[in-house]
């Protein structure tokens, strides 16, 4: 009788063993694109964007992706819908701030040197600024902020119930 107790307990515990070891992924495999604290990783101006092809993430000198890096974080931390225009607003001055880093770069001959560009900073900040903030201002850009939003907050559920490890590679 014993012996029987002890092999039962053995395979509950093992069966206990393989459930939990299954559920530490399942954030993992539902969110595969994951960087927690978010569901997922913040890339630049693209490419999973349905703008990425008008959007690009550098404008001559200008690098424009993590502008869009911390606009992806900013919808998800959000934490209400109506709270969206300071995303926005931060958004706009970003992209000011990475225009105004545009710059010319010449080698003198002893070493490379670069200075600012005033005509790439206009162009910038009178093309891009607007495009991008505009684009990110409509109905499609709501849709994916309200998506996106509900995604985070069911990837943080689950992140606080199970954890979230990504399964080993075979």
């Amino acid at each position: 009788m014993l012996k029987k107790s002890i092999i039962v307990f053995i395979l509950i515990f093992s069966a206990i063993q393989v459930i939990a070891n299954e559920n530490k992924y399942i954030c993992a495999d539902r969110w595969p694109k994951a960087s927690p604290p978010y569901h997922f990783k913040p890339n630049e101006c693209g490419p999973d964007s349905p703008l990425a092809e008008i959007l690009p993430n550098n404008f001559g000198s200008v690098k424009l992706g993590e502008a869009c890096n911390k606009h992806d974080r900013c919808w998800m931390e959000l934490h209400q819908l109506n709270h969206y225009g300071r995303c926005e607003a931060r958004f706009t001055k970003d992209l000011i701030e990475a225009c105004s880093k545009a710059e010319i770069c010449f080698d003198t001959g002893f070493k490379k040197r670069c200075v600012p560009n005033p005509v790439e900073i206009a162009a910038c900040q009178s093309m891009i600024v607007p495009s991008y903030t505009s684009a990110a201002a409509t109905g499609l850009m709501l849709q994916l902020l309200e998506k996106s939003r509900k995604d985070q907050k069911e990837f943080e559920k689950c992140v606080a119930k199970y954890g979230y490890t990504k399964r080993p590679k075979d």
